[in-house]
């Protein structure tokens, strides 16, 4: 059988029981069994410091740059969220690398295999969850088809340093909600993200923040003071484990959505959380949401995209539109 190029497929290996290694080795299976030749790296490597969040994607930036290995047609994210965001790092990151001629020119794909806690790019894209066979068969005919181009955030920090994210940004109490669920090793799945909701509605209060918003069409910006219970810069419909916040998002529209909501008692906001499972929160007068271009937020929070930690606010958030091809 002829070779039809490399497919990467890189994850948390050794991760606890096993799920991701099961996962990377059936899906390559199936790569293989289609022609493709596989490479299976992972994000734990030998040397990787777990405290350093640029080591995670230390493996896969290795193999882009080597010279003696062919470029891959598709790199493929094995894992939740966190995995995607790590992996599409490391290919925006080479892909602007190639633009300024530190590189050969490349076009690899971005696939995933989704088998995380909250799977939200998974979920956008209406892509398998838990099924790897599944989840390779898509890639194959997206491959044979050819790739969608996929919009990114950017985020801007004043430090300049610089991340991209798929799903969303998060700068209020559903970051917050992140980092508590992000230290859980119980419950499993998208309950933590529930679980640590409660907790945070005890101790998480409105903050003030200060925006200056670019809408689409428009070269000008509007400046808002408001407080918030919550802050969030949208790219695809849902956070947090199926939370659709935003239902009507699309990634390949070249805006981004800009999700507010008012500062609301406990018991109001435990009323406004069933419904967000819904779409009817969008109906509710709390909730604003904007398409948006750009949008600088300044205030005092924490920063999550993708469900993994950035930095600290202010920071600047801006639609990259097709930024990356996508086999999803």
């Amino acid at each position: 059988m002829t070779t039809r190029g490399s497919v990467v497929l890189v994850g948390h290996l050794s991760a606890p029981g096993g799920r991701i290694k099961r996962a990377a080795t059936a899906a390559s299976a199936v790569f293989q069994a289609n022609g493709h030749t596989t490479v299976l790296l992972s994000t734990d490597s030998p040397d990787h410091d777990p405290s350093d969040p640029a080591g995670w994607g230390e493996s896969l930036r290795r193999h882009l740059t080597s010279t003696s290995a062919a470029p891959p047609v598709a790199v493929v994210a094995v894992g939740g969220d966190g995995t995607a965001h790590v992996v599409l790092n490391v290919l925006l990151q080479h892909r602007q690398n190639q633009a300024q001629g530190q590189d050969p020119a490349q076009d690899t794909a971005f696939g995933l295999i989704a088998s995380g806690s909250g799977n939200d790019l998974a979920r956008h894209w209406a892509s398998p969850r838990d099924d790897p066979e599944r989840s390779a068969g898509r890639i194959l005919r997206c491959l044979d088809t050819g790739p969608t181009v996929m919009d990114v955030g950017q985020v801007d920090f004043e430090d300049g340093s610089t991340a991209w994210f798929a799903t969303a940004l998060c700068a209020g109490i559903d970051a917050a909600v992140n980092q508590r669920a992000n230290r859980y090793r119980w419950p499993r799945g998208s309950a933590k993200y529930v679980v640590a909701l409660g907790v945070e509605l005890l101790r998480h209060r409105a903050q003030t923040y200060h925006l200056e918003i670019t809408e689409p069409g428009s070269r000008l910006s509007t400046r808002r003071e408001l407080q918030a219970l919550m802050v969030n810069v949208a790219n695809s419909s849902s956070i947090g484990g199926g939370l659709g916040i935003v239902p009507w998002a699309d990634a390949t529209d070249a805006a981004m959505e800009l999700f507010v909501v008012a500062p609301l008692t406990r018991l109001r906001f435990l009323r406004l959380f069933p419904s967000i499972y819904t779409g009817a929160h969008v109906r509710l007068e709390a909730v604003q949401i904007q398409p948006v271009t750009r949008v600088r937020i300044r205030g005092s929070h924490v920063v999550f995209a993708d469900g993994e930690p950035l930095g600290q606010l202010p920071a600047t958030v801006t639609v990259r539109p097709g930024a990356l091809p996508v086999v999803l």
